[in-house]
């Protein structure tokens, strides 16, 4: 069990100098941010002990980190690996200064970056009156954007000479994407969307002459999807036998539960009552193991073999030492290092980062049999100033890419040193998004067919043949290649497969699919929930484009779900599995709350209304019983939850209750005309005895 404690540091006086909230697992690993008396965050402890300190300018703004090194080192000379921050007036980044060297930030007076600079590239930015991006240089490549009175991007000229044309819907929604190519002056049609009075997509018309279908459920989900040639305009239904049909089906809990290929056919989906995926059935089947920290101990295609796994797999502060043959090491900002394989650890990966902990090299090596290590390959990785890759090379060849915003936009490859390019690729995306529409290289077009979370599984080329089609595990590695023409490294959303590793680059950090988690810690610590390298709560309903976690957001004024775009949500976080739904309420002498109840749902297979929020990362206001709208806001979800449960209900209940409590104002009342809830018992939270109060 998670807890947050808030206590005063150890050395304080009658008023303390500094406050720690530690965040406690079950394991007794702690997370502590210490915090001076402007409440201004002056030192972190991670789950592994690493600890980061913090200096401010007098006028509040963040000047120095230090990252240290020698855990035992205590005050502000400890050993570590430190960053500057110049800044100017107004509190903006003017230059950062690391081991590694320096990198600049220069602004307009409308307070917009125009450049950046450090080693690797110069950025610079040009922007029209109303604000908006109109000139983009990454190095010597320049890209153009132009606008509509609305601020739609409607058009772009690519570093190669290329053209796009975008348009939108009365809505203002994406409804079509061409190119020219260069020096031409016909259009070429990537994608065509159609969609219904509610806004969702209907049809995509590919520039291929092939159409993809969707259809939906009553509660809005992805129902049926249908590819095949196209009869004509987009508005007309698919002609002839579709190319692939899938059909989803949803459990309860509004959790994907089935999904029905006709080419790579059914697999269906269990999940746990933290709704963590347990289970695929169906081919390449998978069985989960997790720990009560949420990583993953075990991922088998038998359960004796999830069981043998995970009885041996070691994790340590979230960071997994070794499952099978594969050992892990770390160095001690918590950056996986080496990947120790085969008999006597003869396969070895090491990975090499600087010091803002962005990998910068992938080296293969084999033992021989007097010890010594053969270097097999090694890749080396860039960044620019905003932190993307920008070059990928190994002693054969060098990939350069470009970028739009964080969105992939090209890539240029060429032999090693040299300086012509042998291979151009674009890659166009639906606008606002990380799905994939299309890819051409050195001219040759291709088209994306995706799955129910955007990633992409089938390739066709330019006369609706498939090109590339792949069946994927759960966590985005492949399982089988069906048809493999043409390289198509796009994974999950916002992710690249890099071969040479088999890890995916995912904008922020790497992801090891593998493992099921990413190799680095999330750069925003806690925010990104209590797991700092995990990668999603459920990777089939789930994705993660930045590689730092998102979280849907309760709208307090507004009474609904915000998805991570500000966008409203129909999908219920609250609903759980028949049989497992706690409350809680009141004390007995003193023993109760949320705490308690957390522990008595975990020992039976239960979970309480928090455990669900926490486990998928829905952010509440704080309780707070003089404040209307947090009462309002813990009423609604209360209520919800109890509308949303089924099967047994256990409510941990003590004697004592608060004047006009949510159990007896309004879950109970919810519990009892719900249809679906059999029976509600009471479990008194000091004697641990059970009442049957309500009984269908």
């Amino acid at each position: 069990m998670d807890r947050i404690e808030l206590r005063p540091s150890a050395n304080s006086a009658a008023v303390p100098s500094t406050v720690t909230p530690r965040y406690q697992r079950q394991y007794g690993e702690q997370y502590q941010l210490k915090y001076d008396l402007r409440e201004r965050l002056i030192e972190e402890v991670g789950f592994d002990g690493r600890v980061t300190r913090y200096a401010y300018s007098k006028a509040g703004h963040l000047i120095a980190s230090r990252a240290v090194t020698d855990p035992r080192s205590t005050g502000k000379s400890g050993k570590g690996v430190d960053t500057l921050f110049d800044r100017d007036a107004f509190g903006r980044l003017l230059q950062e200064t690391t081991p590694d060297g320096i990198t600049t930030f220069r602004y307009n007076r409308a307070g917009q970056m125009t450049e950046a600079e450090n080693t690797h590239r110069k950025l610079r930015w040009q922007y029209d009156a109303a604000g908006r991006l109109i000139g983009d240089w990454q190095g010597n490549a320049e890209i153009r954007h132009e606008y509509d009175a609305a601020g739609n991007r409607i058009a772009s000229l690519l570093p190669n000479g290329e053209k796009l044309r975008i348009g939108y819907n009365a809505a203002g929604q994406f409804q079509s994407l061409h190119r020219t190519p260069a020096g031409e002056e016909v259009e070429q049609l990537l994608a065509e969307i159609s969609r219904d009075e509610l806004g969702r997509e209907t049809q995509r018309l590919h520039g291929n002459g092939l159409a993809t279908e969707s259809q939906y459920d009553p509660q809005g989900r992805l129902q049926k999807m249908r590819l095949g040639k196209s009869s004509g305009p987009v508005e007309n239904p698919l002609s002839g036998q579709p190319l692939l049909e899938r059909a989803y089906g949803y459990n309860r809990s509004g959790q994907l539960s089935q999904i029905d290929d006709s080419l790579r056919g059914t697999r269906k989906y269990h999940y746990d009552a933290l709704d963590r995926l347990t289970q695929v059935e169906g081919p390449n089947p998978e069985h989960f193991i997790h720990d009560p920290a949420h990583n993953i101990l075990a991922a088998a295609a038998t359960p004796e073999e999830a069981k043998q796994q995970a009885s041996a797999t070691q994790v340590t502060g979230n960071r997994l030492k070794f499952r099978g043959d594969t050992h892990y090491e770390y160095d001690i900002h918590g950056n996986r290092i080496a990947a120790l394989r085969g008999k006597g650890k003869k396969l070895q990966t090491r990975y090499r980062y600087n010091s803002k902990h962005q990998l910068i090299a992938v080296a293969q090596y084999r033992m021989d049999d007097t010890g010594e290590a053969q270097l097999q390959r090694e890749t080396q990785y860039q960044y620019d100033p905003l932190g993307r890759r920008i070059t990928k090379s190994d002693a054969d060849k060098r990939i350069e890419f470009l970028w739009d915003g964080d969105v992939l936009l090209q890539e240029r490859a060429a032999q090693a040193g040299s300086t012509d390019t042998e291979k151009t690729r674009t890659y166009y995306f639906e606008p606002g998004t990380f799905k994939p529409l299309a890819l051409s290289e050195n001219d040759e077009i291709y088209h994306y067919h995706l799955d129910h979370l955007g990633t992409p599984d089938t390739l066709t080329n330019g006369s609706g043949e498939v090109a590339w089609s792949v069946s994927y595990k759960s966590y985005g590695n492949l399982a089988v290649a069906h048809c493999n023409e043409v390289e198509q490294p796009i994974r999950f959303q916002g992710q690249y497969f890099d071969e040479e590793s088999g890890l995916h680059y995912n904008r922020f950090r790497f992801f090891d699919p593998e493992c099921g988690q990413f190799t680095q810690q999330d750069p925003i610590g806690l925010l990104g929930g209590g797991n700092n390298y995990q990668y999603v709560p459920n990777p089939a309903g789930w994705i993660d484009p930045l590689g730092l976690k998102c979280k849907e957001v309760w709208d307090v004024d507004a009474q609904r779900w915000r998805n991570e775009k500000g966008q409203f949500i129909k999908k219920s976080k609250v609903a759980t599995d028949p049989d497992t739904a706690f409350f809680w309420s009141g004390r007995t002498d003193g023993v109760g709350g949320q705490d308690v109840a957390w522990e008595i749902a975990e020992q039976k297979g239960g979970v309480t209304l928090e455990m669900i929020l926490e486990n998928r990362g829905v952010s509440m206001p704080n309780w707070d019983p003089t404040n209307p709208s947090s009462i309002k806001a813990w009423e609604n979800i209360s209520e919800q939850y109890a509308a949303n449960v089924s099967g047994e209900v256990r409510a941990v209940v003590g004697k004592n209750m608060r004047p006009g409590n949510i159990w007896e104002n309004k879950e109970l009342p919810a519990l009892m005309g719900n249809v679906n809830v059999t029976k509600i018992t009471t479990v008194d939270p000091k004697t641990l005895k059970e009442t049957v109060v309500f009984e269908r």
